[in-house]
């Protein structure tokens, strides 16, 4: 029976999280699913068509349930669930990088990250360059995360010892100060802290998007229309 397009997607993304993205090729993936590569190439034309299905793949159902609330909170819900899916697999975050074609997936949650940003009443420019930064920051994060996965692999306390041994009292006071005491190297790069630094990045932008969205015309114009004192009668 015939490999189906999901079921070679499938295979893809297994084969993502045992190889790592740099030693995925089109005949190890059929050597895997053990099919010849002609079965590969029936669904996929080549192998960036193929990188394409996979980070788009990655999305499936994130818009489920829709986000809800005001446009603030819908924006920080679609964050924190892209980010979890750009984790879930090996090198993910990379494989997004080297995606050329956007799926359905992907363009769904684009729209609903570009209508809340319209309910912000920001300009149109506003939007696209929010939507810019919101992308860049939830791709850094996840990328950051994914090599501090593979940096905790390759052992937290050589790695810390090598930075130490780097930083001069002299010159580096501030860096010495943030690994002293209880804010070691590895509690920095723990899960715990990194979603925290995740929530406060986050709570920047959001922040930052909503000042701009009090800055424009509409909106100061029905702030002043909300203070200017009645008319008595």
């Amino acid at each position: 029976m015939a490999l189906s397009r999901q079921e070679v997607l499938k295979g893809a993304l297994a084969l993502l999280d045992e190889v790592g993205l740099d030693a995925l090729t089109m005949r190890r993936l059929a050597d895997a699913l053990d099919v010849q590569a002609g079965a590969i190439y029936y669904h996929f034309k080549d192998k960036q068509e193929l990188l394409d299905a996979m980070s788009d793949g990655l999305l499936a159902g994130v818009m489920e349930p829709a986000p809800a609330g005001e446009w603030d909170e819908v924006l920080a819900e679609l964050s924190r669930r892209l980010v979890a899916r750009l984790t879930s697999h090996r090198d993910a975050a990379r494989l997004a990088t080297s995606a050329l074609t956007p799926g359905p997936h992907g363009l769904a949650a684009a729209e609903e990250m570009m209508r809340a940003l319209r309910r912000a009443r920001l300009s149109k420019n506003a939007r696209l360059w929010g939507a810019s930064v919101l992308g860049y920051y939830i791709l850094g994060y996840a990328t950051d995360v994914q090599a501090t996965e593979a940096a905790k692999a390759r052992g937290m306390t050589a790695i810390a010892a090598s930075l130490r041994a780097q930083l001069d009292a002299e010159q580096h006071r501030e860096l010495l100060a943030m690994t002293e005491g209880a804010t070691t190297l590895e509690h920095m790069m723990s899960p715990r802290e990194l979603k925290r630094r995740f929530e406060f990045g986050l709570a920047l932008i959001l922040g930052g998007l909503k000042a701009q969205a009090g800055a424009t015309p509409k909106a100061k114009a029905k702030a002043k229309a909300r203070h200017k004192p009645r008319r008595r009668r």
